[in-house]
């Protein structure tokens, strides 16, 4: 049941991220849109910064599950790059909403002095090639 809820969270954020912008998902948003208090999103996350955390993790396990076997499966550095970009094609195609709320994330997710926190390569697994 709380595995259950925590990906109900999960993708409301990722819904209420993709559809108004990572400035507007605010955890009240959040909760209105998964039909539950704020307090239930406090009982399974530490705050916002944690589930932001989780959802990025969350998109980019998806991403790297889809589109790095393919890359792995190729010999060559072009046939890698290929698998790569195609790969990203077609997850941004099947997946625009966690796309979005990944870019949002990227782009909106900022230190107090204004440095980007998050970009592909935060995300190492998978990434090196």
């Amino acid at each position: 049941m709380e595995e259950a809820r925590r990906a109900q969270i999960v993708q409301c954020t990722i819904e209420i991220i993709a559809s108004m912008g990572y400035a507007q998902a605010s955890l009240a948003t959040i909760a209105e849109r998964a039909g539950i208090s704020k307090g239930v999103i406090s009982y399974h996350f530490a705050g916002k910064d944690e589930l932001i955390a989780q959802v990025y993790t969350s998109v980019m396990t998806k991403v790297t599950q889809l589109v790095l076997p393919t890359v792995a499966a190729q010999s060559r550095a072009a046939g890698k790059l290929r698998a790569y970009i195609e790969g990203s094609i077609a997850f941004i195609a099947g997946h625009g909403q966690e796309a979005v709320a990944l870019l949002e994330i990227w782009n909106g997710l900022r230190t107090s002095t204004g440095q980007q926190v998050l970009d592909a390569r935060t995300y190492e697994p998978g990434l090196e090639f």
